[in-house]
């Protein structure tokens, strides 16, 4: 994958992921407000991934709206570039570790919880 990363679509777009196919994720697979997603594919600590970023996104983006619809490739499988990691602040990252640590999810869920977010944390899009 890493050779065949285009690093000019890199430094355009900022953030790629290194997935190239949706499955087993869809483009409007969590719904963390009104829990009305269709589930598509195998749908692996779906419901508990929505509830968990519900629950948690005050913590995690106190200035921010937690959108309807949250989407992006599985498996946290993405490049990004510093320009992309730097849009965040240390705090922001310090305190997104912190909520890792102290979460009492068990770990494949609060794991999906980050692997669903990486893609708005790099560049501020619900669906990516």
């Amino acid at each position: 994958m890493i050779q065949d990363l285009r690093v000019s679509a890199l430094e355009k777009a900022q953030y790629v992921s290194l997935r190239f196919s949706w499955s087993p994720s869809c483009p409007a697979e969590l719904r963390p407000k009104h829990h009305d997603a269709v589930v598509w594919g195998d749908g692996d600590h779906l419901r508990e991934t929505e509830d968990a970023i519900g629950d948690a996104w005050g913590a995690l983006f106190p200035d921010e709206k937690l959108p309807d619809t949250i989407a992006s490739q599985c498996c946290a499988q993405f490049a990004a570039t510093k320009e992309a990691i730097r849009g965040r602040t240390k705090e922001d990252y310090v305190r997104m570790r912190q909520w890792l640590l102290d979460t009492r999810l068990d770990d494949s869920v609060s794991g999906r919880v980050f692997e669903k977010l990486w893609a708005y944390i790099m560049t501020g899009e619900a669906v990516q």
